[in-house]
């Protein structure tokens, strides 16, 4: 690999860094220095109330109300909450395809249970993509693509939960949500990237992704911590 690429890479994740967790921190404190932060708060209570629920007339309506009024009050926003969700579904679904992958090429290698093998050999459409390999070489190839999705599956399992459990964190605590949704947007493309360039063999984009995903997560951990003491 070209040193060259290699430092640029380098300094440009430094960059990543500084400015990400420097924007975490500043919009951090904007929001406790706000005066206005409580009452912005209370006016979107207001109007989510006036517009999305009845007045209350049981005990049931008045628990509702509540409710929707400590969910506010934490910062729990509609448009950072629609961003988390739509991130950790975008996660779900690239995790799931990671494991279906992992799956299907356990089959080439004769790593699946007998059972799988047997049922894939004789009733599955395409048999020769579930035989496995007979050759020395192509034996050889098939374990190592194996071994390669199994550690791409691995590292989703270390590094998915955390950085989505960090987000509603986030959300929960009354972090800043722009930061908030910045860093799990930033987040879900840098894992998808991750898993993209390590099935691949692509070291830098690897290894750029996988700490830029990192990083998502410290600020967002970062952000969390300053929400709860604002």
């Amino acid at each position: 690999m070209d040193p060259i690429v290699a430092i640029i890479g380098k300094y440009f994740l430094g960059l990543i860094v500084v400015i990400l967790i420097g924007y975490a921190a500043f919009q951090s404190l904007k929001q406790y220095q706000s005066s206005s932060g409580v009452s912005e708060l209370t006016d979107r209570s207001t109007y989510i109330s006036s517009n999305y629920l009845e007045q209350p007339k049981t005990s049931s309506s008045n628990r509702s109300v509540s409710i929707l009024h400590a969910r506010v009050s934490m910062g729990a926003l509609a448009g950072d909450v629609r961003v988390a969700a739509l991130c950790t579904l975008v996660l779900y679904i690239k995790f799931y395809a990671a494991l279906f992958v992992q799956g299907t090429v356990k089959y080439k290698s004769g790593s699946r249970p007998p059972e799988d093998m047997t049922f894939a050999a004789t009733t599955a459409p395409n048999k020769e993509l579930f035989i496995p390999e007979t050759s020395e070489d192509k034996l050889e190839a098939a374990k190592a693509r194996e071994h390669r999705w199994n550690r791409i599956v691995g590292n989703d399992l270390e590094n998915l939960p955390l950085g989505i459990m960090m987000a509603w964190v986030a959300i929960v605590a009354g972090g800043n949500g722009t930061v908030t949704s910045i860093a799990i947007i930033l987040f879900t493309v840098s894992r998808i990237a991750h898993s993209i360039a390590f099935a691949n063999a692509m070291f830098l984009p690897r290894t750029i992704s996988f700490q830029v995903g990192a990083l998502c997560t410290v600020a967002l951990a970062i952000n969390a911590v300053a929400g709860s003491f604002s």
